[in-house]
């Protein structure tokens, strides 16, 4: 395997240098295409995922990457990067201070490194496998609610226009399960940060509800989550994967319980 360190050194680096990129550029925002409805991809979208992908192909010319614009290379490789530009879009494009940068590392089927970076807070979350999880130089740690009643939901609520109605209506009836048996339900719309809230103990649950949240969005997020001592999965506890639809995340010990909640509907 290769050095851990030196590439999580480099996907942070990375990740700040692009967010200055981002914050130098905020009057100068241009909307290159639209991907559907409401969705969209912006000029600097485009700019800053260029730079990362070729610092990456720099260091570790042999990588895959996954990537928001892109998609994937296709490179054979048991290491494969997976990038977000800018978690966020329509925040960042509406000068609301809460979007980042997302950069993770897959070995083979295991997500082994997560870098998070809110530009506009100077954020940035980071962790790899066995070495705990980070917000800047603080070692940061999932809450300890054990009680569903007072925990605090974090919920990703992404294209449920598109979803079919008999799954628009499931996914209401999971919203309705989680209001009325939480303390409080919150929705930010950038599912990175909101699985790094979790990992500093703000959120105790993070959940996918229409299943519609990109790969790319929470795969350096999970690295953080499960080395701040939390627990993420599918709705039926299965490890994540790019193919993976409802990831949950918990402090672990609401795990259970959220997942017991959340199906059977």
């Amino acid at each position: 395997m290769i050095k851990l360190r030196e590439a999580e050194q480099l996907a942070m680096h990375l990740a700040r240098q692009s967010g200055r990129i981002l914050l130098e550029n905020l009057h100068k925002i241009e909307i290159t295409h639209m991907k559907d409805k409401g969705d969209f991809c912006t000029n600097l979208d485009i700019k800053v995922e260029k730079l990362i992908i070729d610092a990456i192909k720099g260091r570790y010319p042999g990588h895959d990457i996954i990537s928001e614009e892109l998609g994937e290379l296709g490179k054979k490789s048991d290491y494969t990067w997976v990038i977000d530009p800018i978690d966020g879009t329509k925040n960042f494009v509406k000068d609301i201070p809460l979007f980042t940068i997302s950069i993770a590392l897959q070995y083979k089927d295991e997500l082994v490194l997560g870098v998070v970076f809110n530009p506009s807070t100077h954020h940035m979350y980071h962790a790899y496998k066995g070495h705990g999880a980070w917000l800047n130089n603080n070692r940061i740690y999932v809450s300890k609610t054990s009680k569903l009643d007072i925990s605090y939901i974090y919920l990703d609520i992404t294209k449920i226009h598109n979803l079919p109605k008999k799954e628009v209506k499931e996914a209401l009836k999971r919203l309705d399960r989680m209001i009325t048996e939480s303390y409080r339900v919150r929705a930010l719309g950038v599912g990175s940060l909101g699985m790094c809230f979790l990992a500093q103990g703000a959120y105790d649950v993070y959940f996918d509800l229409t299943g519609k949240t990109k790969y790319v969005d929470i795969a350096a997020g999970s690295v953080i989550v499960k080395e701040a001592g939390g627990y993420v999965s599918d709705l039926h506890d299965k490890t994540i994967s790019k193919k993976t639809k409802h990831l949950l995340a918990s402090n672990a010990l609401l795990h259970g319980r959220i997942m017991k909640l959340l199906t059977g509907i």
